[in-house]
C-alpha cells in the first residue's frame, strides 16, 4: 500500500493518510500508534481531512463505521 501522510492539527491524530488504489485510510495517533481502515469510501477520508476538529470527525464519521484491520505501529 501507498500512502501520502498528511500532518493534521488534531490533539490525537498527527497523520491522516488514504490509497485510492485499495480504499485503505491510515491514521497515525499520537505516540506512534498507526492503524489501516479498509473499505472506507474517499469522501469520508475527505471529510476527516477538511474537518474543524479532526478528532471530533473520526469519532463521528469513521469510529462508528469502519473497524480498524491492522495496526501498523
Amino acid at each position: 500500500m501507498q500512502f501520502d501522510m498528511i500532518p493534521v492539527e488534531s490533539s490525537n491524530i498527527d497523520y491522516l493518510g488514504y490509497d485510492e488504489n485499495v480504499n485503505v485510510m491510515r491514521i497515525w495517533f499520537k505516540g506512534n500508534r498507526i492503524y489501516d481502515y479498509p473499505n472506507v469510501a474517499k469522501e469520508d477520508f475527505e471529510i476527516l481531512l477538511s474537518a474543524e476538529s479532526v478528532g471530533k470527525a473520526f469519532h463521528a464519521t469513521i469510529k462508528p463505521r469502519y473497524t480498524m484491520f491492522n495496526r501498523v505501529a
